[in-house]
């Protein structure tokens, strides 16, 4: 049962799949909380945020911005994240 539970949160871990549906006490501590075009990570000891840039003026260049907070940190460009290096959950 533990091993189940744990390779369940592995999965949701790595995947890159947003969650909308899930309630805020149900959501896995660290994640990134999307709204709109800000980005969230949020963590036990705190958030930090940060509004992705949209591109509209030069095609082919991708404006990027990233956050962190303590070990976890997301790029993010175009209203997306382009790099999770930790696969926070994402959620909506």
């Amino acid at each position: 049962m533990f091993s189940l539970m744990v390779a369940t949160l592995l999965l949701t871990a790595c995947s890159s799949e947003t969650t909308s549906s899930t309630p805020v006490e149900e959501r896995m501590i660290p994640h990134v909380f999307q709204e709109g075009c800000k980005f969230t990570i949020v963590t036990d000891s705190g958030t930090a945020a940060t509004t992705s840039p949209i591109n509209n003026s030069s095609p082919g260049v991708t404006v990027s911005a990233s956050v962190s907070i303590g070990e976890y940190e997301i790029e993010v460009a175009d209203c997306e994240v382009i790099s999770n290096p930790a696969y926070l959950p994402l959620y909506e």
